[in-house]
């Protein structure tokens, strides 16, 4: 898939290590810096979602997401993302990402507005709500701190 992010925002939260920990999968180990575990809070405006042989349609291919994350070491002590949840304005891509991928999305409202220098996010769960605790998601891997590129891989 090829995708743009635009308006993007990292918010992050230090926690000791056993208490993110206890929110992984046991074969994870939460990758800790300065001995603290980081959580964080992502919203952003997804752009141009495609496959390689398809156009984007604006109509379609363009809505807000946020996604809570976390730092981990994978079974392989390679770097990577843990997905707490991820929110998506549009209910077609959350349904394929659930399915095919087996992410934990949810069907959100959700609005970017920017005004000059401020970005305003704004998303209310409609489908399908709160859940606790939150779903697994997929083991992401990633090469560096904080890890910027990630390689897709599911857990069965």
């Amino acid at each position: 898939m090829y995708q743009t992010w635009t308006w993007l925002t990292f918010l992050h939260w230090s926690y000791p290590p056993a208490v993110v920990q206890r929110h992984l999968p046991d074969s994870l180990q939460v990758h800790t810096f300065e001995g603290r575990a980081w959580v964080g809070v992502t919203p952003f405006l997804l752009e141009d979602l495609r496959t390689p042989v398809a156009p984007a349609l604006p109509w379609f291919t363009s809505f807000p997401e946020t996604n809570v994350r976390t730092y981990v070491r994978g079974p392989d002590r390679r770097e990577g993302l843990w997905f707490f949840s991820l929110d998506a304005a549009r209910p077609e891509p959350v349904l394929v990402a659930q399915s095919t991928y087996r992410l934990p999305y949810k069907w959100s409202a959700m609005t970017v507005e920017r005004d000059g220098a401020t970005v305003r996010y704004r998303s209310r769960r409609r489908w399908p709500g709160p859940t606790r605790p939150p779903r697994p998601s997929p083991w992401r891997s990633a090469t560096r701190w904080p890890p910027r590129s990630w390689t897709p891989s599911t857990t069965t």
